[in-house]
Formats: structure tokens, sequence, C-alpha cells
């Protein structure tokens, strides 16, 4: 597994921050502290730090009447 931190820079716009896992394109950031301790994470953790974890929040169970009256 190859981890990389790549900046871009385009001319008048703010470097762009890109880590890439095997050369494919994992999260970017315009903040390098950002993209720097996402690095540090996927190079420490691998492809665990992909992993999306999902937590419901709120729940409700809402009764509905299917029955029609006949008018």
């Amino acid at each position: 597994m190859t981890v990389k931190l790549v900046e871009e820079t385009k001319l008048g716009e703010d470097p762009w921050y890109s880590v890439y896992m095997d050369d494919s394109y994992i999260k970017g950031s315009s903040n390098k502290e950002r993209a720097m301790e996402f690095y540090n994470t996927l190079k420490s953790l691998g492809e665990a730090a992909l992993v999306t974890h999902k937590k419901v929040l709120l729940s409700s169970e809402i009764g509905v009447n299917l029955q029609q009256n006949n008018i």
C-alpha cells in the first residue's frame, strides 16, 4: 500500500492537498494541516480508516390508518 499527500496548485487559486492510496484519490482539502492529519491516519490505520460508521440519532415509529372511509 502506498499513501501519498500531493499538493496541487493552479494560477490564482489556493493550493489543494490530495491524499491518495495506491494511486486512487481518497480525500482532499484546502487545509494542509487537515490533509496531513488524514494522511497520517491513513498511513497508520490503512484501509480501516476508510470504513464508514453510521449512528442512528433519531427514530420514530408512526402509525398509519390504511382503512378508507366509504362516503
